[in-house]
């Protein structure tokens, strides 16, 4: 997806740092506490796991991964704005491209979602050279999927 927005817009291999989808450990620890905690129902995993013929019964933070990814969206690119005029420039043609690809832009310390350029305006400050935000492909949530 970065390389494909670097590419549509011209960018520099500096603004948008592609990321790879690699599970940790701690996604299996969160998705066994939100099973705990009642926040994740175990049965809505096991149907996951079901409906793609993969064992669920497995420990496996690859799987839990998997499953966190299509219940809350998955993190896809960064994107390392310059505190200027053309980083503000620049917001209006990455939003805009984003939006066309279905992608929200996220504020990776307080991980909220930006909305619009003006926004994500708001967080350029002078005491920063830059402003980092993320991309995220949204869930594809269904109200059974998440409890």
């Amino acid at each position: 997806m970065a390389a494909r927005c670097r590419t549509d817009l011209n960018l520099k291999a500096s603004v948008i740092l592609g990321l790879n989808f690699a599970s940790d450990p701690v996604d299996l620890r969160n998705l066994l506490t939100a099973i705990d905690s009642g926040e994740i129902d175990a049965n809505v995993v096991r149907s996951f796991f079901d409906e793609r013929q993969l064992d669920s019964t497995a420990a496996n933070h690859d799987l839990a991964a998997r499953f966190l990814a299509q219940s809350y969206g998955q993190q896809l690119a960064w994107l390392h704005i310059p505190n200027s005029q053309e980083g503000l420039s620049l917001l209006e043609s990455l939003f805009a491209w984003a939006h066309t690809h279905e992608l929200v832009v996220v504020e990776p310390y307080r991980e909220y979602c930006v909305f619009d350029p003006a926004s994500a305006a708001m967080l350029f400050s002078a005491a920063s050279p830059s402003v980092d935000l993320w991309w995220d492909r949204p869930a594809q949530v269904h109200s059974e999927t998440v409890v």
